[in-house]
């Protein structure tokens, strides 16, 4: 076990098992069925490495040790949760529980325990509620795949053995909020997203500037694991690989710390056709008037509001916008104090001290826009992560900074 990880929980059909093989008996219990490939490997591998592994199914009471006896995996499992012997069903909070009482886990390490289910309404939606880290494995259509609202979309997905396992992988490194976390991950991912990662362009007197960006590759379409939106296929021109850049920066003049988001669509020449980024909550297309994406190099290039960091692909908004722009960034400085996500909202103190804090600091970096955007800023290849990384860095980082602040 990882300090990161807590434990593993998992879903048995359509996550372990291919409920597409399972032969039941007279009475609707499984005897037997196949395995998704790789991943009885991938439990082995997981145990071996100390992770501490539990089943939450929805099933008959035999159904899951059949299963996991007959592919040698029943051992791997520290606690069985299963709703007929628990009394209730996903996503009630009761069979989630079982489990983590019988695992000793106390309530503040919910954020990292992983729930790995194919079920929104179930898996996704009972650990999103209860606090635990959401993984939806996507391996097939035979259920609904598209969350209804925010309590159903999943925190992280996936649609093999082997993602999970690369997923699980990156959430375990270790990562020190004092300083920016290790580029890792597959070499080939990393060359194409520094190719096309934006450049910014800052007003010269911005005091803040971005300090590592997470990314995400997309080859259908998915929710996002970091901003609230599903990445689409339903509009033109046709894309081949969606990039998204979670780009982050310790403070926004408003609050402690800022995540911004730019999506750069490719075809599949690995050209990009579409861009589009954030902006107080929402999102925007990039292009400019005439349809064209501007470009340097192969990098498109957006524009970001002074001290708020809201993406356009002009300054001309931030213009149109001016007397709110100019009140954001000095009478109101500092008004929100610490910002904290709905995911963060366990690991990160939010209170009358540690807003005051934060607003007395941003309160001393109040300034007076130029409104000329002549400060180019390149996202280095040093400052990519995987999202997950950078996911599990975030509350640390913030807790640290907290702490710089109280001297």
């Amino acid at each position: 076990m990882t300090k990161n990880i807590a434990a593993i929980f998992f879903d048995l059909g359509d996550t372990i098992m291919d409920e597409a093989t399972e032969q039941k008996d007279a009475e609707g219990t499984t005897f037997s069925a196949e395995l998704f490939g790789g991943m009885a490997a991938v439990l082995h591998q997981l145990h071996d490495q100390g992770y501490r592994l539990a089943l939450v199914a929805d099933s008959r009471p035999n159904t899951p040790p059949n299963v996991l006896r007959q592919h040698g995996l029943l051992d791997l499992f520290e606690c069985l949760a299963i709703s007929e012997e628990v009394g209730v069903e996903k996503p009630h909070a009761a069979i989630f529980l079982h489990a983590l009482q019988r695992m000793g886990i106390d309530e503040a390490d919910y954020p990292n325990v992983l729930m790995v289910g194919n079920n929104l309404e179930r898996d996704i939606l009972g650990a999103n509620r209860l606090g635990l880290r959401s993984v939806f494995f996507h391996a097939n259509e035979r259920r609904r795949t598209i969350p209804d609202n925010r309590d159903e979309s999943p925190r992280h997905t996936v649609s093999t053995a082997q993602e999970l396992f690369d997923l699980i992988t990156a959430l375990a490194v270790e990562v020190d909020g004092s300083k920016i976390p290790n580029r890792t991950g597959n070499s080939k991912e990393l060359e194409l997203v520094a190719r096309f990662s934006p450049v910014i362009q800052f007003d010269d007197a911005e005091p803040f500037f971005p300090l590592v960006v997470g990314y995400t590759l997309f080859h259908r379409e998915e929710q996002s694991p970091s901003f609230s939106r599903r990445i689409r296929r339903d509009w033109r021109p046709a894309w081949d690989t969606a990039i998204e850049y979670a780009i982050w920066w310790d403070w926004d003049i408003g609050h402690l710390y800022e995540l911004e988001h730019a999506w750069v669509y490719l075809s599949v020449e690995q050209q990009p056709v579409f861009v589009e980024a954030s902006s107080h909550g929402g999102y925007a297309s990039m292009l400019l008037e005439n349809g064209t994406i501007p470009m340097e190099d192969t990098h498109p290039v957006i524009f970001s509001q002074p001290g708020k960091h809201a993406f356009s692909p002009t300054p001309h908004w931030f213009a149109i916008f001016r007397d709110l722009v100019f009140a954001e960034t000095a009478p109101q400085a500092g008004r929100d104090g610490v910002l904290v996500k709905k995911e963060y909202a366990r690991q990160i103190p939010k209170t009358n001290e540690t807003d005051k804090l934060a607003a007395a600091w941003l309160r001393e970096k109040a300034f007076s826009p130029a409104m000329q955007f002549n400060r180019s800023f390149h996202i280095t290849p040093g400052m990519l992560v995987p999202w997950p990384v950078l996911d599990t860095w975030i509350p640390r980082r913030i807790n640290w900074l907290l702490d710089q602040l109280r001297g």
